[in-house]
């Protein structure tokens, strides 16, 4: 039998067949029918001609938006640069939308283990958060980082006024241990980019643009999120973190 190995982004597995060897490419949502990280389970080999049953295991365990900024480096390679922009920007909105669970709802619920208000506090941020975008998000997590927003429905009540960018001058009360990584998200323009390639004139960004955008979102996205404890949906983590 041949030893297979896993390749994992944040929407396939990739494994070889250890018995007949045929690259296997399995859609996390349609054929594992779980977005769960897979620690072991028992697949059939997609080739008809084998069909045997064999396990994979060693997924990643990294947050969905530590896992599309990953994925940027295979569409790198393909240069499928206009891709690249569009999950670099999506990492950056997953990102915000975890950092919102996080600070309303898990962190609240390692506190207090009232489990329907958690799930009372995650449904109504789904709720009117659903439709936001780049632009909204950043904004939003900007003026919490300067202010901290106390609950889900004080969120919902400032809503007008938190989706409005802050004035600049108002980083200063920022924490010092965030505040450079904030200020560079405060100056980026990959939300802008994003939508000149999605919208109808279908900009095709250059392999310049690219590199920038994939250095300037790993040297700030990954460390705010490790100064601010965000680690994904597992709220058992946060249970025992704080």
């Amino acid at each position: 039998m041949l030893e297979n190995s896993i390749s994992a982004t944040y929407e396939n597995l990739s494994v070889v067949c250890e018995y007949c060897g045929c690259k296997n490419i399995f859609n996390r949502a349609t054929d594992l029918l779980t977005l769960e990280p897979i620690s072991g389970l028992d697949v059939k080999c997609l080739n008809t001609a084998c069909g045997k049953t064999f396990r994979i295991f060693g997924d990643t365990i990294n947050p969905a938006f530590e896992m599309l900024v990953f994925d940027c480096d295979e569409l790198y390679k393909l240069k499928h640069y206009a891709s690249c922009i569009a999950n670099l920007t999506q990492a950056w909105e997953t990102f915000f939308a975890n950092y919102l669970r996080v600070e309303l709802a898990y962190k609240p619920y390692a506190h207090d283990e009232d489990l329907d208000k958690l799930n009372a506090n995650l449904m109504n941020l789904y709720n009117f958060s659903k439709r936001w975008t780049f632009g909204s998000l950043r904004s939003i997590f900007l003026n919490m980082c300067i202010k901290p927003v106390e609950s889900v429905d004080v969120l919902s009540e400032k809503y007008g006024q938190l989706r409005l960018a802050p004035e600049r001058a108002a980083l200063a009360d920022v924490k010092a241990d965030i505040h450079d990584l904030v200020e560079k998200l405060y100056d980026t323009e990959i939300g802008e980019l994003r939508n000149k390639i999605v919208h109808k004139n279908a900009y095709l960004p250059h392999k310049d643009e690219v590199d920038k955008y994939i250095t300037e979102t790993r040297e700030t996205l990954f460390p705010l999120a490790h100064k601010l404890g965000v680690k994904g949906d597992d709220v058992n983590w946060y249970l025992r973190s704080i």
